[in-house]
């Protein structure tokens, strides 16, 4: 079949939602194109419909609709989706690299319809941006031409036109990762960046194998989930490979497995396998197959419409509270604050959502990397297993030392992401033996050499240690081959400078720069000035998603540069985890943003009975806007207003009849509460 239009997909999306008669009119509305584009994309779509048993039967006044058997609408529904070829943009700067990178990988002149049809945008936006990206790539001598009814064509020399391109790609992993642009390369170079941490203890050809996988297997399911997604993806399947291996068998309640064969995402499971039984040679148990399922349900679509519907429902609203309160007990117990640590906050949700399918119906994992894990991160491993009881208490369950495991890489690579983010700091080491002259002269010498991030390795003398103020004088760490007392930490080392001193002295310099890293202590008390201020309108949810939310914003600032940095920032928190709760009748719009110097809380009611095709299922809302970095009062406070917007209906009941009043005394009453 030919590659069909992501605007002729979104069509039969909608089609495919009902089985009456679809206006025009309704469908121009719903997908904000005009009538006479959904004239344009209807016309002679018979040959397409054909091999699926359906037809698209049309009557004037009415509408359209597809007549078939329901299975075959089904069979229909996932080739779309298979077929779906959009790029998920988080902001304008963002949609216009895409567009930029587009044109410059073209050959030729290329369609404004085709790159519309990319970003689910009009072709007059298309021309806006392009206009706008003209000055960026004047510095590679290269320019963009537009011809009427031809399309666009870029100008340049082909070594420009290649430098642009890679300077364009390798700024931004997500961007690249969505265009399909060496997504091996980088997904690799993420764990070869933790190669020396927890993440250590993958396999690493299994893991590249996994990766290689993953980039051709026929499901595409590189374009439609996150990078963070896929990178957790990457580590179930290496784990599972390695479980099969060693003949441990995990074991799927018969039941559960039959019910979740009729999620969409099972033929994804299937297909994903069947290619890893293919390339390693070994044999996918059905049950390893049903929790390949339930991974992949716990990751987040990369589209920004969402058009997979995987929208978090309320098991994965529990996932994200349990996240919260998962991290928050980590950064209490190790005193540092790992809240900003979005790839953390990403990799825990997509892996409890899954297991608390597997926890609330008593399935346990094995996992075969867990004596290494005891064995060398044995202190780490304690810590998340203190941490983990959180997830006991609030699910009444027992969580096993597989599961901790699991959970140990995720804490362990975020440990590791903190102290790749201190090599920037450079440390001033002191290098101490009894004169000063002889062995720390040389010592100095091979330390330098051997650690890049010292920015100063000085001999000292015992003398000066007893005698001086190293501590004022800017050492951070000493270096001892005797026996020395100083308030500074000391490594001692064998004059002769091992392989096992090397290795303790990174370890105890990778401490200073954690240690350096501001710390934050939770405080689990409300800032009552968040609910005192907030606000409650009314919106229109009969529009598009972008317009409400910047209706929402409205009620923030009228500053129009933090209008769209905060317009921006909660995009890019949509893409990674969007928050509708179909059952609640809620949506939860929120994201940190740096720029602020409070938190905000503004609730929203449906204004009117009309509602767009995103919001059919949703009466009221919320944003939440948090300062980066935050302020533990207000984080806790927002946490329980988000809980109590979905747990309690009487909230819900005041904010559809507009008592903000009443509003007021829920939220504070529900502290109070929390709080005993």
């Amino acid at each position: 079949m030919n590659q069909i239009s992501n605007r002729l997909i979104n069509i039969f999306e909608v089609l495919l939602s009902g089985d009456s008669f679809t206006s025009p009119s309704i469908l121009a509305q719903s997908l904000d194109v005009s009538i006479r584009t959904i004239y344009r994309e209807l016309h002679d779509v018979e040959e397409l419909l054909k091999p699926f048993n359906l037809k698209l039967k049309s009557k004037s006044k009415l509408g359209y609709k597809l007549v078939g058997k329901k299975e075959n609408k089904e069979k229909f529904s996932e080739y779309l989706k298979l077929n779906t070829n959009s790029y998920a943009w988080k902001s304008v700067e963002e949609r216009r690299s895409l567009i930029l990178i587009e044109i410059l990988k073209s050959n030729g002149y290329m369609k404004l319809q085709t790159l519309a049809d990319k970003l689910n945008v009009s072709e007059s936006t298309i021309s806006r941006d392009i206009e706008q990206i003209k000055p960026s790539i004047a510095n590679y001598d290269i320019d963009v031409f537009t011809k009427k009814g031809i399309g666009i064509e870029v100008i340049g020399d082909e070594e420009n036109i290649r430098k642009a391109i890679s300077d364009l790609v390798y700024s931004n992993l997500e961007m690249t990762l969505a265009l399909g642009l060496d997504i091996k390369t980088n997904i690799l170079n993420y764990f070869k960046n933790q190669n020396s941490g927890i993440l250590g203890l993958l396999n690493k050809d299994d893991l590249e194998e996994v990766v290689d996988v993953l980039v051709s297997s026929s499901n595409n399911i590189i374009y439609r989930i996150t990078e963070f997604s896929l990178i957790g993806l990457v580590i179930h399947l290496t784990v599972a490979i390695n479980r099969i291996r060693n003949g441990e068998q995990i074991v799927l309640d018969k039941k559960l497995f039959k019910d979740i064969k009729q999620e969409k995402m099972y033929i994804d499971a299937r297909i994903i396998a069947g290619d890893i039984e293919d390339r390693f040679n070994i044999k996918f148990p059905e049950d390893e197959l049903g929790y390949i399922l339930m991974h992949l349900k716990g990751t987040r679509p990369r589209n920004i419409s969402n058009k997979d519907g995987q929208d978090l429902d309320i098991g994965n609203y529990e996932a994200m509270i349990l996240v919260d309160k998962l991290i928050d007990r980590f950064s209490e117990i190790t005193d540092y604050n790992f809240h900003n640590d979005e790839m953390l906050v990403i990799g825990l949700l997509a892996h409890l959502a899954p297991s608390i399918i597997r926890l609330s119906n008593n399935l346990e994992i094995r996992n075969p990397l867990i004596n290494e894990i005891k064995g060398e991160y044995l202190e780490l491993f304690t810590i998340v297993k203190e941490t983990s009881q959180i997830i006991s208490e609030e699910l009444e369950v027992n969580v096993s030392d597989d599961e901790i495991a699991y959970l140990t890489l995720h804490f362990g690579a975020a440990i590791e992401r903190m102290k790749l983010d201190g090599e920037s700091q450079s440390l001033n080491i002191g290098v101490v033996c009894a004169s000063g002259i002889g062995i720390s002269a040389l010592l100095s010498s091979t330390i330098k050499s051997n650690f890049p991030d010292i920015s100063l390795v000085e001999p000292l003398s015992v003398d000066q240690v007893l005698n001086e103020d190293l501590k004022s004088m800017g050492f951070d760490l000493l270096v001892a081959t005797l026996n020395i007392e100083s308030v500074i930490p000391t490594v001692y080392v064998n004059p002769l400078l091992t392989d096992v001193d090397l290795s303790m002295l990174r370890k105890a310099m990778d401490e200073i720069k954690i240690s350096n890293t501001p710390k934050t202590k939770v405080k689990l008390s409300i800032n009552p000035d968040i609910i005192n201020q907030i606000k409650l309108i009314g919106v229109d949810l009969n529009q598009a998603r972008d317009d409400v939310i910047y209706k929402i914003i409205l009620e923030i600032t009228d500053n129009e540069k933090l209008k769209q940095e905060i317009f921006d920032k909660v995009i890019k928190r949509e893409t990674m985890a969007p928050v509708i709760i179909k059952d609640k009748k809620f949506v939860l719009y929120h994201c940190s943003i740096e720029t602020i110097d409070k938190a905000y809380v503004v609730l929203f009611y449906a204004d009117s009975d009309k509602r767009s095709l995103l919001y059919k299922d949703i009466d009221i809302g919320a944003m939440m806007l948090l300062p980066k970095p935050p302020v533990a009062s207000d984080r806790y406070t927002l946490s329980n207003i988000s809980k109590a917007l979905v747990e309690n209906d009487d909230l819900a009941i005041s904010i559809q009849s507009k008592s903000l009043k009443n509003i007021k005394e829920i939220l504070f009453e529900s502290m109070r509460e929390n709080n005993e």
